[in-house]
């Protein structure tokens, strides 16, 4: 065997692991949007490129057909070695980063990565049949002096909303009426993006379905903000639109 025909084996069989590998980031861990606005796609690059630099390269550098049969042996099995100590390493971290949650709090969502999830008392504990993140709703108090009191509080010591786990609930466990009573209308989500004003509506024209059958949410996500649409009827994802600014022209 050549030096040539050893990295082109590699190489193939590198390509069917790293193949379920981006398998499992776009259909679990980071489902649309998140696979995008939540930094999949740039988690799922660094792995490839080590991957392959570890794998079929240093194959390439180390085949040698004048050396020894067991000494080739022990290189390449070095080799592989590195590559799945690499790829199992680069997996787990992955795996504590993946978006395992998204939270509604007072007209907004926020995403969390499993770590931050984690230190949200009983949040991992819903139950959710879809593949990616569980959604759950922060259900604040309908008395708006009390919801205020609980604002001025979150300013002030520094917690988030989203962190109050003893207003939490799952999105389609009584989180409906909660998201109907907080969630910004229309208009003033438009004014609050306006530069993103032409792709919003575009994307609400894009579901089919008129504003009132979807909920309209700006998200903060970990590198960028964007807006969710979710179907009201089934909660499912209908659309999103990446890459927000507040009051800026894109």
């Amino acid at each position: 065997m050549t030096r040539k025909k050893a990295f082109a084996l590699h190489l193939g069989f590198s390509a069917l692991v790293l193949a379920a590998v981006v398998s499992l980031f776009s259909l679990w861990w980071f489902p649309p949007p998140y696979f995008f606005t939540e930094g999949g796609w740039r988690l799922l690059r660094l792995i490839l490129f080590v991957d392959l630099t570890i794998g079929p390269l240093l194959t390439l550098i180390v085949f040698n057909t004048r050396k020894p049969r067991k000494e080739l042996r022990r290189d390449l099995s070095v080799v592989v070695l590195l590559q799945i100590a690499a790829l199992l390493s680069g997996l787990f971290t992955v795996y504590l980063q993946r978006t395992s949650a998204v939270v509604y709090a007072d007209g907004f969502l926020y995403t969390m990565d499993h770590q931050s999830a984690a230190e949200i008392p009983g949040l991992l504990d819903i139950h959710s049949d879809n593949r990616g993140p569980l959604y759950a709703v922060i259900d604040l108090p309908d008395d708006f002096d009390e919801r205020q009191k609980l604002r001025f509080k979150s300013l002030r010591t520094g917690v988030p909303l989203y962190n109050h786990s003893e207003f939490l609930t799952p999105l389609d466990d009584g989180g409906r009426k909660e998201i109907e009573h907080s969630m910004l209308p229309l208009e003033e989500l438009l004014e609050l993006y306006g530069g993103a004003k032409e792709r919003i509506l575009k994307e609400i024209s894009s579901t089919g379905l008129k504003d009132d059958g979807l909920y309209i949410l700006p998200a903060y996500g970990r590198y960028s903000t964007f807006i969710l649409l979710l179907e009201r009827d089934s909660l499912k994802i209908a659309g999103y639109v990446p890459d927000l600014k507040k009051g800026s022209s894109q």
